[in-house]
């Protein structure tokens, strides 16, 4: 692709020169700030939340973390509004969308209504501006945070509209490319974890020579507990764990010390993680360890092939019991056999550990590819003007 013709320079914190005929203007000319709170109409609205992915519609009736005791301070958001988050510019996973959606947002965003410009190009040239946090030398503040009338006066790259909706519709096509990439290398882990768990069941179906023995025979089970000091993390503070392999908050003292396998029991049921440090496990999760009788490898292998279905309860929320868990039998052949399955089942998931590393970094490549793509389009080092987009592509109309 070629670049323009001709540039001109320009005195952005971020950027040098665009091409020629391309306005710089402030945020204001194209945005216009459009906030309406939902008052006692609250519940004429969806809930939406803005997301790495855009704005998602998240349900009245799914809201997690702390509950508001009202909707009514949230605000109205309608199809085709941009919802800026002009706080935190520095580690805030989110910074803007378009809405496709018509519902609620918390007002602690701002929302703008867009005049005089694609829509599409908004969106696009606004995760440009997000790549890098390129607002964040605009603000002053500890949390790096810029008032919506600073946000107003900040200046933005304008091309022709003729232009904006040719570059819109070009990165929707290309965009959508990569991302259909990305979906069929994603689709590969699937099979790669697949093969995994059909390799390691065909490994114990094969078994022989081995006594059927209950877990509880081989192993001890814990329930974790609930936090009750809560603190900010620190040296001295210990991680807290729950039926996912993420510490998600923090604590002045442990529940357990050593090497475990956890396992939810609420929430995500199964799916065993080993941890080997002090931490305090939450009562969504149960802790368990071998005794002498089995290794702790062959444990932790057993647990990942288990049949957690079987055991959940009929309850609005599935949770499992342990005591149910350990009365289950299981086949123990001898140690040297489990050191054995343990020593195939480690060059195993090293092969598939080897592919999917290959795997992940083609993901990453497209990625960096899709947001050097926006960049160079919507700065116009790019000329796109003469390329022939599919038809189904070609929208002078957006949202």
């Amino acid at each position: 692709m070629k670049r323009y013709k001709k540039y001109k320079r320009v005195d952005l914190p971020w950027l040098r020169e665009v091409p020629e005929h391309w306005e710089i203007l402030p945020n204001k000319v194209f945005l216009k700030s459009k906030k309406k709170v939902v008052g006692n109409k609250e519940h004429e609205y969806e809930l939406l939340s803005l997301t790495k992915n855009g704005i998602n519609v998240k349900g009245n009736n799914n809201f997690t973390g702390k509950m508001p005791e009202t909707f009514e301070n949230y605000q109205e958001v309608n199809i085709g509004k941009l919802v800026m988050c002009l706080f935190d510019l520095d580690q805030s996973a989110v910074f803007s969308s378009v809405s496709k959606y018509k519902g609620k947002i918390t007002s602690a965003y701002e929302v703008f209504e867009i005049i005089g410009a694609n829509k599409k190009f908004v969106d696009y040239y606004f995760r440009y501006i997000f790549q890098d946090r390129k607002y964040k030398v605009y603000s002053k503040s500890v949390r790096y945070t810029i008032t919506k009338d600073e946000f107003k006066n900040i200046k933005s790259i304008i091309p022709p509209l003729s232009e904006q909706n040719q570059i819109a519709n070009f990165l929707d096509w290309k965009i959508g490319e990569i991302d259909r990439l990305v979906g069929l290398e994603k689709n590969k882990i699937e099979k790669l974890d697949e093969l995994l768990f059909n390799k390691l069941n065909s490994i114990y179906d094969n078994l022989k020579n081995y006594n059927l023995v209950t877990l509880k025979r081989i192993s001890n089970v814990y329930s974790g507990k609930e936090v009750v000091d809560e603190i900010k993390k620190s040296s001295s503070s210990f991680e807290v764990y729950g039926s996912g392999p993420t510490a998600f908050k923090y604590t002045s003292n442990y529940l357990f010390d050593g090497k475990y396998i956890i396992f939810g029991r609420k929430g995500t049921i199964g799916k065993p993680y080993i941890l080997d440090k002090k931490f305090w496990l939450v009562d969504t999760a149960y802790a368990i360890t071998n005794n002498k009788k089995v290794s702790f490898d062959y444990l932790y292998y057993i647990l990942r092939i288990f049949k957690w279905e079987i055991f959940t309860t009929n309850t609005v929320k599935p949770s499992v019991v342990a005591d149910e868990i350990i009365k289950t039998k299981v086949k123990l052949p001898t140690i040297k056999i489990q050191k054995n399955i343990n020593k195939k089942i480690n060059m195993l998931e090293n092969k598939i550990k080897m592919y999917k590393s290959l795997v992940n970094q083609q993901i990453q490549n497209l990625q960096e590819l899709k947001l050097t793509l926006i960049s160079d389009v919507v700065t116009g080092k790019i000329d796109i003007r003469e390329i022939e987009i599919p038809e189904e592509y070609r929208r002078e109309i957006d949202y």
